[in-house]
């Protein structure tokens, strides 16, 4: 049994369990950056897992509708949700509520695909540990997650202005300190990859 979906399996994930539109191509622009800057990473000669970095940063906010307290139009992505769409997000809502969608994934993916299962929890957004030392998927899926507003590629400082603006509760509840140190996490991690591929933040 393989620990990984492939492309077209993960595409499969989605459709099964009618994910947004909205949501489904975020996590097609975010492989697509995750993917690329891993490739370009191999030929700098770092190890790098691309088939986990594919399939995690495909499937990074695959549940991500379920956390929602209702799913609604979405004027700023051009989302408006179709009855299929609602009807599934009521059962998994129901199902897994209160729990971050990390777990859901975790708990959905375990059986059939755990090595997936695992990174997609042990990776977990802001749910993870941001003081905890990273491995170059993880990092690579993070960045190239926090470079992605709904489609576009967009500098870091941006997409983390726009985070903030639309979660700023749970991340003042959360603590500034913590949420400072995800920026710096990040920006970090933006230095490095930048680094050794020897370009700047706007040429990945």
């Amino acid at each position: 049994m393989s620990q990984l979906p492939t492309p077209n399996e993960c595409d499969q994930l989605f459709i099964d369990y009618n994910v947004p539109k909205n949501i489904n191509e975020h996590c097609l622009a975010v492989s697509g950056l995750a993917v690329k800057i891993a490739q370009q990473l191999q030929k700098k000669g770092i190890k790098i897992n691309i088939d986990l970095i594919r399939a995690g940063s495909r499937m990074h906010d695959w549940m991500k509708a379920a956390t929602f307290e209702r799913l609604k139009p979405n004027k700023k992505f051009n989302f408006i949700p179709t009855s299929e769409e609602i009807d599934q997000w009521a059962k998994i809502h129901e199902r897994f509520k209160g729990r971050h969608e990390s777990e859901i994934a975790y708990e959905l993916l375990r059986d059939k695909y755990p090595k997936l299962a695992q990174f997609i929890k042990t990776e977990g957004g802001l749910s993870a540990d941001p003081l905890k030392p990273r491995d170059w998927e993880e990092k690579i899926v993070h960045y190239a997650d926090w470079r992605v507003l709904g489609t576009r590629i967009v500098p870091l400082d941006v997409r983390l202005d726009d985070f903030f603006a639309r979660y700023n509760k749970m991340i003042i509840k959360n603590g500034m300190e913590r949420w400072n140190k995800i920026k710096e996490v990040e920006h970090q991690a933006e230095k490095e990859i930048c680094t050794v591929l020897d370009v700047s933040p706007e040429e990945l």
